[in-house]
């Protein structure tokens, strides 16, 4: 490996030996002062040539050794690839014979989806129900949220908040009802329907699509929106007569980033398009940064990639003590801490490790350790040792002790602002540390989220108490998923 040392010795009974040199394939003569490597090569059969020279000038005949390099690109992090939970609410509200083609149109648009998910390879998983849907979006393994409308303002507010914290949101609009909550999130009010049907939206050049035009579905019409947010954008635009309004937004919310469709994008006709914006959107949306919580399942990943060597490993995984694993891919050997893989990797053939790490509700530091061994002629040699830190730096009781603190040495001037963070406090005073059911959890998590509506209506800049409550909240969101 291009860790091996190379040593050289030689001995003269006579004169004595003045200097040994060497070189490496073709390359220049140097003399030989300590053991090298071979790091910095390209993979595949390298010859050191050596030799000794007395100290009456006698040269020692060249002597070759031939070996055969393996360079392996190993990294290992916490993986950022977008991980989906896509879901479409049909609304109650519709009337018989019309909500019997939105219903067609909501399934139609789900099973479009599906398709471009799985042709595109994206991790993302479809809830079968409301409670499946809240049992999977609590669980914190996903990052980024396709939503077709929405229903549910309490589970509304609680994607508002991971949207805040970080995770990213496509949402796209197909109905004219009022979701205020969504709203701020999108950053956008809206006001009706367009007046006709299947219009065309203009897309502008941006990040998730090239300059062009969006044909919508014939029988559909576009949701008028207004952009009241500074942080949102139009990326695309419908006029509908003398009336030109976003079509496409973006909008940046706290620490996440949010894409508006405002009209039935799954079920236009251009597939290839809505493809295109589907997966582009995702991939723009997609954190670029991971937040280690109490209690966070995180998605370890190693990445192998192989020079043009075939070769066999053995990769030995230790996890720290206090956490667990799970979703183990591809299938590994686990004895006590450990998890275990024999691979063959052929020529430059690449290969990714994956599995989630269980982090306790305990606040330090744990750090994983990945050993990469090689056959040599059957005796596995170290190829190299990869750790990966990560840090919890409050539980959840020091957490919700610290953002309490926070808010008591606040110097609020104005009245409104002394009675709302009062209320907050009362809030979050209410949590119950020890709660030990689903009921228990459920009232905390509320008593977080009023308590974070109690403070966004300050005039003050609370945003990083915010973050540390949306901290707190998906801490007890996990409590919640791990009660049964």
């Amino acid at each position: 490996s291009p860790r091996t040392r190379f040593t050289l010795s030689s001995t003269d009974n006579l004169s004595g030996v003045k200097e040994i040199s060497y070189r490496i394939d073709s390359g220049a003569w140097q003399p030989y002062i300590a053991n090298f490597s071979l790091s910095g090569l390209n993979a595949g059969a390298h010859t050191i040539t050596y030799k000794a020279t007395d100290n009456l000038g006698n040269v020692e005949t060249e002597k070759t050794i031939t070996v055969r390099l393996i360079v392996l690109d190993i990294s290992k992090e916490i993986s950022l690839k977008p991980v989906v939970l896509a879901a479409a609410w049909l609304l109650e509200e519709d009337k018989d014979d019309d909500r019997d083609r939105k219903a067609k149109d909501k399934i139609n648009a789900l099973n479009n989806l599906i398709d471009i998910l799985t042709s595109s390879g994206i991790d993302y998983y479809i809830p079968q129900s409301n409670d499946d849907f809240k049992e999977t979006f609590r669980s914190g393994r996903f990052n980024a949220y396709v939503l077709v409308d929405f229903k549910g303002e309490d589970l509304g507010k609680e994607i508002g908040e991971v949207i805040n914290y970080g995770d990213g949101l496509v949402f796209i609009k197909t109905h004219p009802d009022e979701a205020p909550r969504f709203n701020d999130v999108l950053g956008v009010k809206f006001y009706g329907e367009s007046k006709h049907k299947g219009l065309a939206v203009d897309l502008i050049q941006s990040p998730i699509s090239n300059a062009g035009a969006l044909q919508t579905g014939h029988d559909e019409k576009v949701i008028k929106t207004e952009i009241t947010s500074n942080t949102a954008q139009a990326l695309g635009y419908v006029t509908d007569r003398k009336d030109t309004y976003p079509a496409i937004v973006f909008n940046q919310y706290g620490r996440g980033k949010v894409i508006l469709f405002s009209f039935d994008l799954l079920n236009c006709p251009d597939r290839q398009k809505i493809k295109d914006l589907i997966i582009n959107s995702i991939n723009y949306i997609n954190p670029t940064e991971h937040y280690i919580r109490a209690l966070s399942d995180e998605p370890i990943n190693l990445s192998i990639k192989n020079s043009t060597e075939p070769v066999d490993l053995k990769i030995t995984e230790t996890i720290p003590d206090g956490t667990t694993v799970d979703t183990i891919n591809p299938a590994a050997t686990i004895s006590g801490n450990m998890l275990k893989w024999n691979l063959t990797l052929s020529s430059n053939q690449n290969k990714d490790i994956g599995y989630w790490l269980n982090l306790p509700d305990l606040a330090g530091n744990y750090q994983t350790n990945t050993e990469a061994r090689y056959s040599n002629n059957g005796d596995y040699r170290l190829y190299g040792n990869y750790s990966l830190n990560l840090t919890i730096a409050q539980n959840s009781a020091e957490l919700l002790q610290g953002v309490v603190n926070d808010l008591h040495n606040l110097k609020p001037q104005a009245k409104k602002d002394r009675e709302k963070i009062k209320e907050a406090m009362e809030e979050l005073n209410e949590i119950k540390q020890n709660a030990s059911n689903r009921k228990q959890a459920e009232k905390n998590i509320g008593q977080i989220l009023e308590a974070i509506e109690e403070l966004n209506e300050t005039s003050m800049d609370i945003s990083a108490i915010r973050l540390r409550l949306d901290e707190l909240l998906r801490i007890w969101e996990k409590k919640w998923g791990m009660m049964k």
